[in-house]
């Protein structure tokens, strides 16, 4: 069931990606870069 579970994962995650707003027009590997480096975005992909 690991596949599945780690998929449900990925999907949540992009979706997150995809519905954040950081003020200006990202694409979703830049959101994801950008949270690697600032735990502040990703705080705010994660609970905004």
């Amino acid at each position: 069931m690991s596949p599945l579970n780690l998929n449900v994962l990925r999907k949540t995650a992009l979706t997150l990606c995809k519905n954040a707003d950081f003020g200006r027009r990202l694409s979703i590997q830049e959101k994801r870069f950008a949270a690697a480096l600032n735990s502040r975005r990703l705080f705010h992909i994660l609970f905004a």
